[in-house]
Formats: structure tokens, sequence, C-alpha cells
């Protein structure tokens, strides 16, 4: 079997996963970027480039799982996506469009590996940053109409938090 049809056949199993071409012919690039591949590297490759790929997959994987907010309820792992969240409480409650989740687990362990999509503005309140629309003093206005306290000695440290987190879609 040759690279493209076992790709044809990974794909038909688990269409995430990162595949990178190595060959010495470039006649194959067109059919790997049909079986959507990451990389297609002609020979020869050198170890420093083997290496460099395997890092930039690993940072790919690495977006990925921040993605995702792994919660446990009633000791139950569930994945939330990220993007789904504007906020959370203190309380335990992840609060979604649609809806608030309960969850058992302390805020920290939710937020690990999460941290660049979220910001703590209050000792109560954590807010996903893809969902701030403006600041009127001393108020966060998020979509869906919610509005989330900030602490004075927070606006500036959430200020930066927000910037740089533009700064990932520029």
């Amino acid at each position: 079997m040759g690279g493209i049809e076992l790709a044809h056949n990974i794909r038909k199993m688990d269409k995430h996963v990162l595949l990178v071409f190595i060959s010495a012919c470039i006649d194959y690039a067109l059919d790997a970027f049909r079986v959507q591949a990451f990389r297609f590297l002609i020979k020869p490759v050198t170890y420093e480039q083997f290496i460099q790929e395997i890092l930039d997959a690993s940072n790919v994987l690495k977006d990925r799982k921040q993605q995702y907010l792994e919660i446990r309820q009633n000791g139950i792992k569930r994945n939330i996506q990220t993007k789904d969240v504007i906020y959370i409480e203190s309380q335990h409650n992840i609060h979604i469009d649609g809806g608030i989740i309960e969850v058992t687990q302390t805020l920290k362990s939710v937020l690990k590996n999460n941290e660049r999509h979220f910001c703590q503005v209050h000792k109560c309140y954590i807010v996903n940053l893809r969902h701030y629309c403006f600041r009127k003093k001393y108020e966060l206005h998020l979509k869906y109409g919610y509005i989330i306290p900030i602490r004075r000695y927070r606006i500036n440290e959430f200020e930066e938090k927000y910037i740089a987190y533009c700064k990932n879609f520029i």
C-alpha cells in the first residue's frame, strides 16, 4: 500500500490526525494535499528540518487541546469548547450561550492549559476574552448582554491580556 492510499484509510478513521509526507517525488504533493496533509517535504530532509516539523505539529496539537475545557459534572468528565464559554463564576458555574453548566472541580483546574483565553477580572468572575465587547467604567460588557464587574486594580492586567489575545489573530 502506498502512502497516499494509507493516508486515505487514516482519514476514514480520524479526520484530525496530522499527516506529514516525505517523498523524493514532488508529483505526490497534490495527492497529499487532497488528503489534507499537514506538510509535504522533499527528500533529502535534514535532521533540523525533521525536528522543526515535529515541533510545528506539536504546537498545532497543543493549540487544539486548548480549544476545550475538560470539566467534571457529578464524577463524569466532559469537554466543552472554549469558544462557547462566556464567563465563569467562582460558584462553580460556567456560563455558555443558552445556559449554565455546574462543575464540581476548582476553577483553577478547569482553566489549566487555557489561561490565554481567559482573564480573572474579579474574585468571583473569569471572562472569556473572545466574548468581550467593551468596558464602561468598572463593568465589562460581553456578548449576549452579559455585564460583569471588573475590579479597578485588574483593569490594566485585563487590557494587556486582551491585547495579547488579539495579537494571536493578526
